[in-house]
């Protein structure tokens, strides 16, 4: 990855372009309805975008059987703290290539 810029999150390295892309998901997930994130058997369209993202790199863990709301609050909770990664330029690697 020495190529690219990449944000040092949690131990994983996501290239900009993919870390840029997450922070947009989490606008799309914040203006959500919490139905969205499923119960049951109805999985919903928030869980699935959520489940996206984690594969991108945003990692959270939801409680145990957990509620649409609860799913929802923890993706916003992995999305603030990866905002404030995303900010902090200690965390980036190979900046200098930022894409943009």
């Amino acid at each position: 990855m020495g190529l690219v810029a990449c944000l040092n999150f949690q131990g994983n390295m996501i290239p900009a372009e993919t870390a840029v892309e997450i922070l947009d998901n989490c606008e799309v997930i914040k203006q959500m309805p919490i139905r969205e994130f499923g119960s049951g058997s109805d999985y919903g369209r928030g869980s699935a975008w959520a489940e996206l993202m984690y594969e991108d790199g945003l990692k959270f863990e939801y409680p145990k059987k957990p509620t649409p709301a609860q799913k929802k609050g923890a993706v916003l909770k992995a999305c603030q703290r990866f905002q404030i990664d995303f900010n902090n330029n200690s965390k980036w690697e190979n900046l200098e290539k930022w894409p943009w």
